[in-house]
């Protein structure tokens, strides 16, 4: 089974992960995808706290879609570590890696970027401020799949923004969502 793990700080989930996650499947670039909400996304500060975050993408979960809570894997310090003990929980599984295109051009300083870079296929959302193949033929990556997503760039940075004001982001993110997010900050 083709696992595609999606790691990233999800602060709101907004319908672009989703449309990704969603595209990916109906495109069978994955048999399932793994959603891992990382706890400060790897030494960036996050404004939504873990807790309401999962809470929020457990709405999507389904057969197809895993959303992993365990919170070793959610305090994962790097991608490798990450991609080393979903190994053990799904020997099984043909795990690749799902990263934006923006990614690509420090992905080199990323630990173990070789290791990730020769072990993992990858699921790349393209972005057209990126020339994507470039940037993988630099890394000498060979098994990658490629993922337009155009109808997907939403910035969770408005979405916080505008966490007041439903209407303004009623397109980018699921009322449910904003909600959750709300009853966490009030408490």
């Amino acid at each position: 089974m083709r696992t595609a793990v999606y790691c990233g700080s999800f602060a709101p989930v907004h319908l672009g992960h989703i449309g990704i996650v969603k595209e990916t499947l109906k495109e069978k670039l994955a048999d399932r995808v793994i959603i891992v909400a990382s706890s400060d996304y790897w030494n960036k500060k996050v404004a939504i706290d873990l807790d309401t975050r999962l809470k929020c993408l457990k709405l999507y979960e389904s057969e197809d879609i895993i959303i992993d809570d365990d919170i070793k894997d959610n305090e994962a310090p790097n991608t490798y570590t990450l991609f080393e003990q979903l190994k053990i929980k799904y020997p099984e599984d043909e795990l690749c890696l799902m990263l934006g295109a923006d990614n690509l051009p420090r992905f080199a300083n990323w630990v173990n970027a070789q290791y990730l870079l020769d072990n993992y296929p990858f699921i790349v959302m393209n972005r057209d401020d990126y020339d994507t193949v470039d940037l993988l033929n630099k890394l000498y990556k060979k098994d990658y799949f490629i993922l337009n997503c155009d109808n997907f760039d939403i910035s969770s940075s408005y979405i916080r923004e505008h966490l007041d004001d439903y209407c303004l982001i009623k397109d980018m993110i699921d009322e449910e969502v904003v909600e959750i997010i709300r009853t966490s900050i009030v408490q």
